[in-house]
């Protein structure tokens, strides 16, 4: 090398190898970042989708809770028209009694004690006796007031013979029988009547949404599909019957003879509910969709005796 000159110093080949090792390790160290990105991404995704679905359930919940209160109203409402409804009849007894027995005893009048001297004299009827008696006063004067709707003689079955002006069905013969109301209605009354027998045989009531099926019964049927029309409570065996697939599915207490049924369709709420002598049996069928509902009978005994009651 001449004496005065200048040469740049070589890049060191292990210097080289560490750019590329710190050169490898950025990249490396971008795509665990790039990663960490995509996997935020797919958490934030998924918090955002377990965010709209506790929306949605609160809102469903909200739904239900208003059904709930709105339920609650209607069952409140109904149990104070029950409850008025009682308190009529007890002021009603209370004008019965005051009627037949003057409760001040007029002057002149013997002691209650001498009417047990002599069996020729008058005796008075004993409690039982007389409650039957007021019970008979009542439903006569439940004959002077008006029903919701009556039932239709022209649809009804070839076993009934409908009296009282439309309001009382009385099957004369066995096999199955349908009787169809006049009107459609959301709510009704029935006094129940139907003869003692060792077998259950079918006394369904409730709602029909096809009012022309009751002449598809023939006189040599033995199995009848009716709930495929409606939705009914078997009273016989307190199971329902319906054209949501139920066929004398349990449900409640199996009626007797005299006792009282109320039908109700809420058409708000979409809900069919049953009572027992004005005890709540609870929501029977819910989500119903048709709106035009007409009271219906199914029987197959001969005696079955149903009275449209005022409401």
């Amino acid at each position: 090398m001449e004496e005065g000159s200048y040469c740049q110093p070589s890049v060191d080949a292990s210097e080289n190898i560490k750019i590329e090792e710190d050169v490898q390790a950025l990249q490396d160290l971008k795509k665990e970042i790039e990663e960490g990105q995509r996997v935020i991404r797919v958490h934030q995704r998924q918090l955002v989708e377990m965010q709209e679905l506790q929306v949605q359930q609160f809102k469903a919940l909200e739904d239900n809770l208003v059904q709930m209160q709105q339920l609650f109203q209607q069952q409140i409402k109904t149990l104070n028209q029950q409850y008025e409804r009682l308190e009529a009849q007890n002021e009603h007894l209370d004008a019965v009694l005051a009627a037949k027995y003057n409760l001040s005893t007029p002057k002149g009048t013997k002691s209650t004690m001498s009417l047990f001297k002599s069996p020729r004299k008058r005796v008075l009827p004993t409690r039982s006796t007389r409650t039957k008696q007021i019970k008979q006063e009542i439903l006569s004067d439940d004959d002077e007031k008006s029903v919701p709707t009556l039932w239709d003689a022209s649809r009804a079955g070839q076993f009934t013979s409908i009296t009282d002006n439309g309001r009382t069905v009385l099957t004369n013969g066995y096999g199955w029988n349908v009787v169809i109301a006049e009107d459609m209605i959301e709510t009704f009354d029935v006094h129940l009547h139907f003869p003692k027998s060792k077998y259950t045989n079918t006394i369904a009531i409730g709602f029909t949404c096809e009012p022309e099926f009751y002449h598809e019964p023939t006189p040599d049927m033995q199995v009848f599909d009716f709930w495929k029309s409606g939705y009914y409570i078997n009273v016989r065996r307190g199971t329902l019957c319906s054209r949501d697939g139920h066929d004398n599915a349990s449900f409640g207490p199996a009626f007797k003879s005299g006792d009282i049924l109320t039908v109700v369709f809420d058409r708000t709420m979409k809900t069919i509910r049953f009572l027992r002598n004005g005890n709540h049996l609870g929501i029977a069928y819910s989500d119903i969709h048709e709106s035009q509902l007409y009271p219906a009978l199914v029987s197959y005994d001969r005696g079955v005796k149903i009275k449209l009651m005022p409401i």
